[in-house]
């Protein structure tokens, strides 16, 4: 299913301030993030498949804007 706003998975950027925005499939409750040790952080889909490891903040959310 294609959503319309699309669910984002945002890491941070090595260079920049601003964070890099990967699109997954589904829904931001579909994915879990933890903190396994101090600043890094893992994120798993709910087949308990590793989406992401490393440096956080992350976060998965719904994008503001369509596309």
């Amino acid at each position: 299913m294609i959503h319309t706003y699309p669910t984002l998975l945002r890491t941070p950027h090595p260079h920049y301030d601003w964070p890099l925005e990967h699109i997954l499939p589904g829904l931001p409750a579909d994915y879990t993030v933890f903190e396994v040790f101090p600043g890094r952080f893992t994120v798993r889909d709910d087949g308990c498949r590793c989406i992401y490891y490393g440096p956080g903040p992350v976060e998965v959310v719904r994008s503001r804007a369509p596309f």
